[in-house]
């Protein structure tokens, strides 16, 4: 599985078990940023973030305080599902 792309990862859990669509939705998010960031050297000239021409996240720059906690809101709740998930509730 560690060649497996991220979003093919979601795909099998979600076969397996029902993802809830906020948890979904923010992997989905975290990917893009992700890609963009690691496949570019200015990420801001990429298509998505041309007519900005600055990485945005959830319509706000990413970096930026905003950005960051935006961000960190989507990590948290893809976070505590999967804790959940592996370690029960805690």
């Amino acid at each position: 599985m560690d060649e497996t792309f991220l979003l093919k990862k979601l795909s099998v859990v979600e076969a397996i078990k029902k993802v809830p669509v906020d948890v979904s939705k923010g992997i989905k998010r975290i990917n893009d940023v992700r890609n963009a960031i690691a496949h570019s050297l200015l990420p801001e000239n990429r298509r998505r973030y041309m007519a900005e021409r600055k990485v945005t996240y959830q319509g706000v720059a990413l970096f930026s305080r905003a950005g960051i906690v935006k961000f960190r809101e989507d990590y948290d709740i893809v976070h505590k599902y999967f804790w959940r998930k592996v370690f029960g509730s805690r």
